[in-house]
Protein backbone atom coordinates (compact mmCIF):
# COMPACT_ATOMS: atom_id res chain seq x y z
CA UNK A 1 0.00 0.00 0.00
CA UNK A 2 1.60 3.46 -1.10
CA UNK A 3 0.73 6.58 1.05
CA UNK A 4 0.47 9.57 -1.35
CA UNK A 5 3.32 12.20 0.00
CA UNK A 6 1.47 14.90 2.07
CA UNK A 7 -1.50 13.22 2.70
CA UNK A 8 -2.16 10.81 5.33
CA UNK A 9 -4.22 8.54 3.23
CA UNK A 10 -3.46 5.51 1.78
CA UNK A 11 -2.96 5.74 -2.21
CA UNK A 12 -5.16 2.78 -3.95
CA UNK A 13 -4.97 2.12 -7.58
CA UNK A 14 -7.73 2.29 -9.32
CA UNK A 15 -8.08 0.23 -13.07
CA UNK A 16 -7.26 2.84 -15.02
CA UNK A 17 -4.08 3.48 -13.12
CA UNK A 18 -3.32 -0.34 -13.27
CA UNK A 19 -4.23 0.06 -17.32
CA UNK A 20 -2.12 3.02 -18.05
CA UNK A 21 1.01 1.53 -15.96
CA UNK A 22 0.60 -1.81 -17.89
CA UNK A 23 0.63 0.08 -21.42
CA UNK A 24 3.62 2.30 -20.67
CA UNK A 25 5.49 -0.82 -19.42
CA UNK A 26 4.04 -2.99 -22.67
CA UNK A 27 5.10 -0.23 -24.81
CA UNK A 28 8.40 0.77 -23.39
CA UNK A 29 9.45 -3.04 -23.75
CA UNK A 30 8.09 -3.76 -27.11
CA UNK A 31 10.19 -0.35 -28.30
CA UNK A 32 13.16 -1.44 -26.33
CA UNK A 33 12.93 -5.57 -27.91
CA UNK A 34 12.89 -3.82 -31.26
CA UNK A 35 15.66 -1.61 -30.78
CA UNK A 36 17.60 -4.32 -29.47
CA UNK A 37 17.02 -6.28 -32.01
CA UNK A 38 17.88 -3.37 -34.75
CA UNK A 39 21.23 -2.88 -33.08
CA UNK A 40 22.40 -6.18 -33.33
CA UNK A 41 21.56 -6.34 -36.79
CA UNK A 42 23.40 -3.52 -37.38
CA UNK A 43 26.58 -4.81 -35.44
CA UNK A 44 26.49 -7.92 -37.14
CA UNK A 45 26.75 -6.11 -40.31
CA UNK A 46 29.31 -3.91 -39.72
CA UNK A 47 31.70 -6.57 -39.26
CA UNK A 48 31.05 -7.39 -42.60
CA UNK A 49 31.79 -3.97 -44.22
CA UNK A 50 34.53 -2.26 -45.04
CA UNK A 51 33.58 1.03 -46.32
CA UNK A 52 33.81 3.74 -43.82
CA UNK A 53 30.72 5.41 -45.61
CA UNK A 54 28.89 2.78 -44.83
CA UNK A 55 29.97 2.14 -42.01
CA UNK A 56 28.71 6.13 -40.84
CA UNK A 57 25.28 5.27 -42.72
CA UNK A 58 24.29 2.45 -40.18
CA UNK A 59 25.47 4.41 -37.67
CA UNK A 60 23.42 7.61 -38.44
CA UNK A 61 20.33 4.91 -39.28
CA UNK A 62 21.08 3.72 -35.29
CA UNK A 63 20.80 6.85 -34.52
CA UNK A 64 18.09 7.76 -36.17
CA UNK A 65 16.45 5.02 -34.67
CA UNK A 66 16.78 5.92 -30.72
CA UNK A 67 15.61 9.35 -31.71
CA UNK A 68 12.39 7.85 -33.46
CA UNK A 69 11.98 5.87 -30.00
CA UNK A 70 12.31 9.15 -28.06
CA UNK A 71 11.04 12.00 -30.02
CA UNK A 72 8.26 10.59 -32.24
CA UNK A 73 6.01 9.18 -29.18
CA UNK A 74 6.89 12.24 -26.95
CA UNK A 75 5.68 14.33 -29.23
CA UNK A 76 2.17 12.44 -29.99
CA UNK A 77 1.81 12.47 -26.51
CA UNK A 78 2.35 15.96 -26.63
CA UNK A 79 -0.53 16.38 -29.38
CA UNK A 80 -3.28 14.26 -27.77
CA UNK A 81 -2.77 16.04 -24.69
CA UNK A 82 -3.99 19.04 -26.47
CA UNK A 83 -7.18 17.41 -27.13
CA UNK A 84 -8.38 18.19 -23.98
CA UNK A 85 -10.40 14.80 -23.60
CA UNK A 86 -9.86 12.18 -21.18
CA UNK A 87 -8.97 9.19 -23.21
CA UNK A 88 -6.76 11.59 -25.70
CA UNK A 89 -4.93 12.85 -22.16
CA UNK A 90 -4.29 9.66 -21.02
CA UNK A 91 -2.91 8.36 -24.20
CA UNK A 92 -0.74 11.12 -24.23
CA UNK A 93 0.21 10.84 -20.82
CA UNK A 94 1.38 7.42 -21.66
CA UNK A 95 3.60 7.63 -24.95
CA UNK A 96 5.22 10.88 -22.77
CA UNK A 97 6.25 8.41 -19.61
CA UNK A 98 7.06 5.59 -22.65
CA UNK A 99 9.15 8.11 -24.40
CA UNK A 100 11.11 8.73 -21.33
CA UNK A 101 11.95 5.12 -20.38
CA UNK A 102 13.13 5.13 -23.97
CA UNK A 103 15.83 7.11 -22.91
CA UNK A 104 17.36 4.21 -22.28
CA UNK A 105 17.70 3.39 -25.86
CA UNK A 106 19.19 6.48 -26.72
CA UNK A 107 21.78 6.01 -24.54
CA UNK A 108 22.47 2.33 -25.78
CA UNK A 109 22.47 4.64 -29.38
CA UNK A 110 25.02 6.42 -28.29
CA UNK A 111 27.67 3.88 -26.90
CA UNK A 112 26.90 2.15 -30.05
CA UNK A 113 27.89 5.08 -31.90
CA UNK A 114 31.09 5.52 -29.69
CA UNK A 115 32.19 1.49 -30.69
CA UNK A 116 31.62 2.49 -34.35
CA UNK A 117 33.69 5.59 -34.10
CA UNK A 118 36.15 3.52 -32.48
CA UNK A 119 35.96 0.93 -34.94
CA UNK A 120 36.71 3.05 -37.12
CA UNK A 121 39.83 5.01 -36.08
CA UNK A 122 41.06 2.08 -35.65
CA UNK A 123 40.99 0.88 -39.03
CA UNK A 124 42.37 4.49 -40.09
CA UNK A 125 45.08 4.61 -37.61
CA UNK A 126 46.38 0.83 -37.86
CA UNK A 127 48.08 1.13 -41.28
CA UNK A 128 49.95 3.64 -39.90
CA UNK A 129 50.95 2.07 -36.62
CA UNK A 130 51.97 -1.32 -38.35
CA UNK A 131 54.34 0.66 -41.08
CA UNK A 132 55.82 2.21 -38.04
CA UNK A 133 56.12 -0.50 -35.87
CA UNK A 134 57.08 -2.92 -38.23
CA UNK A 135 60.06 -0.36 -39.11
CA UNK A 136 61.58 0.43 -35.64
CA UNK A 137 61.72 -3.75 -35.35
CA UNK A 138 63.62 -3.53 -38.78
CA UNK A 139 66.08 -1.28 -37.35
CA UNK A 140 66.42 -3.20 -34.12
CA UNK A 141 66.96 -6.17 -35.73
CA UNK A 142 69.81 -4.30 -37.71
CA UNK A 143 71.38 -3.00 -34.87
CA UNK A 144 71.34 -6.19 -32.98
CA UNK A 145 72.86 -7.98 -35.99
CA UNK A 146 75.40 -5.55 -36.75
CA UNK A 147 76.95 -5.92 -32.86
Amino acid sequence: MLVVIGTREPFTPNSWFVAICISVISLSFASDFLFVAITRQLLRSVQRFTSYLTILILLVGNSACAAFLVVVPFYWGAELNDYRTDPAEDIGFVLKIASLFNCVDAFLAALFALLVLLLLMHRALWPLLTRTLFRMADIATKAVERS
